[in-house]
Order: structure tokens, then sequence, then C-alpha cells
């Protein structure tokens, strides 16, 4: 369909409903003396959606973990977490196990787009609690969901103990390529130091068995990002919150010492913030030290038509954490 709207001055703005896949637009604007100057946009809407395929709600399990697996669409960098933990996505397809706690387990899993917004399904699932004879297995390290950066060092130690509470044999795992396999001998913890992980989502497995041989097994899921996703991720989500007019939130990602100034920036741009940050480019890496990191945004300036570029700092504070300091 088309709109047309009468205008005075240099800025215009109105609503278009987009349909899945590409959108046209020709823009004519026209001066009272008759010049006519035209503008093509093509929009593409990719809509989010989500469809869980495993496990089907309601399902009982006997093992500590489930597999739940589905597919997706969603605008580029969609996300797809499963009670806060984040899947392995690819080509529309996510999954991720998940460990479970005896009874009914509720699994809330949710595409996220890079805005913040959501849609969310969700699963029951019941893990059948056995007779007190099965044994425990027990992960001390890593925590399920923990976030490592490549190359990571991940310090996985696990136990397992009969029903009596006596310590019995436990195998740690992991089943890539460059994955390892280690048991306790004769001591209470099996433990391993697993150097050199590249980027990518990992399960670790702790591994004893029960009477008659039944396997018992309980799963974490870790994730090694590359050193450069860590501050991509942290500036999206601060761009994201200041797009919602959150500045709160937004501030949050700040470093405190540069608060104060940037609260400033922000309530003073905050009616156009969300057209602001749609103009940002991705992040590009200047360079990553111990404690500082330097990268560029790219934006067009609409007063001389040419693109200007931007540096952030991000800087590390006493607890390793790390915030945005200058931008």
């Amino acid at each position: 369909g088309s709109s047309t709207q009468s205008i005075s001055g240099t800025d215009f703005s109105f609503p278009v409903v987009l349909n899945p896949g590409d959108n046209s637009y020709r823009i004519d604007v026209a001066t009272k003396l008759g010049k006519v100057a035209v503008a093509h946009i093509n929009l593409i809407y990719v809509p989010l959606t989500l469809t869980v395929a495993s496990p089907p709600d309601g399902a009982e399990v006997d093992k500590e973990n489930v597999l739940v697996t589905g597919t997706y669409t969603g605008p580029s960098r969609t996300r797809v977490t499963v009670n806060s933990l984040e899947a392995t996505v690819s080509n529309g397809s996510f999954s991720i196990i998940v460990p479970l706690a005896a009874g009914p387990n509720v699994l809330d899993v949710s595409a996220i787009s890079p805005d913040g917004k959501a849609i969310v399904g969700q699963r029951v699932v019941v893990l059948r609690q056995e007779a007190s004879t099965s044994p425990v297995v027990r992960i001390a390290s890593p925590v399920d969901g923990e976030e490592f950066v490549a190359p990571a060092t991940i310090f996985v130690r696990a136990s397992a103990y009969d029903a009596n509470g006596n310590v019995q044999s436990v195998r740690i795992s992991n089943d890539s390529s460059f994955g390892f396999s280690r048991s306790n001998r004769e001591t209470e913890f099996a433990e391993y130091e697993w150097s050199g992980v590249p980027e990518g989502q990992y399960v670790i497995n702790a591994t004893t068995y029960g009477e008659n041989g039944i396997e018992v097994t309980k799963a974490v899921n870790v994730r090694v990002v590359s050193q450069d996703q860590q501050f991509i991720r942290l500036w999206n989500a601060m761009t994201a919150a200041l797009k919602r007019g959150d500045i709160e939130n937004a501030l949050a990602f700040v470093a405190p010492g540069s608060q104060a100034k940037y609260r400033l920036v922000f309530e003073a741009l905050a009616a156009d913030m969300p057209k602001i940050v749609s103009s940002f480019s991705d992040l590009a890496r200047g360079f990553v030290s111990e404690t500082m990191a330097e990268f560029a945004i790219v934006r067009l300036n609409e007063t001389d038509g040419e693109n200007h570029v931007f540096l952030v700092y991000f800087v590390k504070d006493g607890a390793g954490i790390w915030r945005i300091e200058t931008m």
C-alpha cells in the first residue's frame, strides 16, 4: 500500500505495517516549486517466532538432565535461553542440556531479539523420584551456565556418594574433539584443569553407577565466548536499554566514575535516543589489554553526510568486571 503525508520543515515520520520478508518503500519529496526528490528504502522484517520440539510437555524422565531442542526465527543475533541458560543456536535451530531437580521442572524457553523483545514457550518435565538407594553426583565446579573468555581455563571438580554417604568412583568428561575424561583415584573428588578451550558451548558430565550398573549422570552447561564478544554483549545490553528509554539500566553498564556525566547526556538525548542508537554500526576492535579495551563505532552524520568514527573505552575494575568508561 501507499501512505501520503504533507509536512513542513525538514523532518517527517509516519508508521508503516511490515510484512515478513522484504518491504520496499518509495519516498517522494516535492517542493512548492515542483522539484521532486525520490528515495527508495528496503526493510527486511524477520518476525520473532519460537517452536519447542522436545521434550514434550509433561514428559517424565529418569535422568537428571534433559535435552531441549527446537527452532526459531528472528533478526541477526537473536538468542535462545532456557531458564536463563544460553542455548546453542545454528541456522534457526537451538539445543541445550538442562539440569533437573526431582519432581516437576518448569522450563521457560525464550527467544530474545537484540533489542530485548522476547517470546516465551514453556514445558513441564518431571524427574521421577527414585528410591534412596540411588547414588548422588555433585559438580562443585564449574557452575551451570557459567561463562568464560577464550582461550579459557575451566577447573572441573565433581564427586559421587552412595545412599549411605560413602565416596564412590566418578568420571568427569567432555565429549568434544578436544575434550577430556578423568576419574577420581582413592580421593573424594575427580578434578581436571581444562585449558585452552576455544569459543563454543560445552556440556561437562559427571558420571557414576548405581545398583545393577545403572548410570547416574549430572551435567552442566558452560559457554566460552570470544574475547571481543564480552564487550559486544555489554555494549548491546547498554544500547538496548537506551533504546527502551531505561536510563537506570543503561547506567549500570557504565563505570561508576562516569555515570554522573552520562546520566546528563542520556537524559538530554532521551527523546532522540532510539534513532541515535539505531544509527550505530557494530563495534570494531581497536585493542584489548588486561584492564582496558578500545573499540570503535561508525555513525552517519546527517548534517554533513559523512561517516564519523567514535571510540568506546572499557575498563576492568578491581572485581574483574568490565564497564564502559567513555564513548
